[in-house]
């Protein structure tokens, strides 16, 4: 570079000027030639893509090679070329797999309601079926999402909102933007703190007047308490045919906590609209009964928006802690 100068009001040797002109052109020809090859391999290389889909089993996460879809940016609103870019890949993953020992992370009925993008961030909110994921394999779900998404090109972060409300963790603080370094191996540090216990729920017999109860296998992360693990639990539903729900799958939690041996449980006013044919007593009893099988509980307190001053169904009142009820624990299978 030292060498080269740039020289104003000289008239130039013109047949000179021509020779180093073809030398360059020449020069350059051979090492685009060269570089398209060395591109065209790196972007074989480099273009397969993946969608992530978690074990059936709940053990971790699994990429599977993905044809992604091309969108022409028809328009200069780089927002919406985003934010319809992401709903193809969305739709993609929401399918069914086709090996099935692997599962969709938006599956059961868990949804996302809209998509907005902007300066490198994408907001995925979700439907309130979200929450009843969370019982056992939320971070499985939202890594396989993430994974998936941050492949994108221009997709930077990702935050999680239900409802419109930004997601939280057992602590109740915001998760806030995901990026690469959330998820740091496959899935992620905070996956590999997931871990597999037994907790027997119950849930009620064919006449919805009874409780059955039911020991289960179920996956968990550290940072999700056990109170909170049952709860979701049991409104998830049994994973059987012989019992059926107490709740809606989409009853909302707002919080769970417990203090002194009394298990604090805080649900939306959704919990007071029953839809399902079941007894008041078989509705509070599934989680009282639940709970308190927990070493660590001996009662709970029903809140609905934070509120106990609430009466449930025609003659029960959430004022008070709820003890342990055998009386209703059916014998037979």
């Amino acid at each position: 570079m030292s060498n080269m100068r740039y020289v104003k009001n000289r008239k130039p040797d013109i047949l000179r000027v021509c020779r180093r002109i073809v030398s360059v052109v020449a020069s350059l020809s051979l090492l685009a030639a060269l570089l398209s090859g060395c591109t065209k391999e790196a972007d074989e290389q480099d273009a397969q893509v993946y969608l992530y889909y978690v074990t059936v089993d709940d053990s971790g996460v699994v990429p599977v090679p993905f044809d992604a879809p091309v969108i022409d940016l028809d328009d200069s609103n780089e927002e919406v070329y985003y934010e319809k870019l992401i709903k193809t890949w969305i739709d993609a993953l929401s399918g069914v797999p086709s090996n099935i020992s692997l599962k969709s992370p938006i599956d059961s009925g868990m949804g996302v309601q809209n998509v907005t993008y902007l300066s490198g961030q994408a907001t995925l909110d979700f439907n309130s079926v979200y929450f009843v994921a969370q019982q056992q394999t939320e971070v499985l779900r939202r890594a396989a999402i993430v994974k998936t998404l941050l492949q994108i090109d221009g997709v930077e972060s990702i935050a999680f909102t239900v409802e419109g409300t930004p997601i939280t963790d057992s602590k109740q603080v915001p998760i806030g933007a995901m990026t690469a370094d959330t998820f740091v191996s496959n899935p992620g540090a905070e996956i590999n703190a997931y871990e597999t216990t037994k907790v027997l729920v119950y849930f009620t017999d064919a006449e919805g007047t009874m409780l059955i109860g039911r020991t289960e296998n179920v996956g968990y992360i550290s940072n999700i308490s056990m109170e909170r693990l049952v709860v979701d639990r049991v409104i998830a539903g049994p994973l059987n045919d012989k019992t059926f729900p107490t709740v809606s799958p989409t009853l909302k939690v707002l919080n769970v906590t417990t203090k002194d041996g009394i298990c604090y449980v805080n649900f939306d006013n959704s919990f007071l609209n029953k839809t399902l044919k079941v007894t008041d007593e078989v509705v509070i009893y599934s989680f009282v009964n639940s709970l308190t099988e927990l070493p660590n509980v001996n009662k709970v307190q029903f809140m609905i928006d934070s509120e106990t001053e609430v009466s449930f169904g025609d003659h029960i009142y959430l004022s008070d802690p709820f003890e342990r009820n055998l009386e209703i624990i059916s014998t037979e299978e």
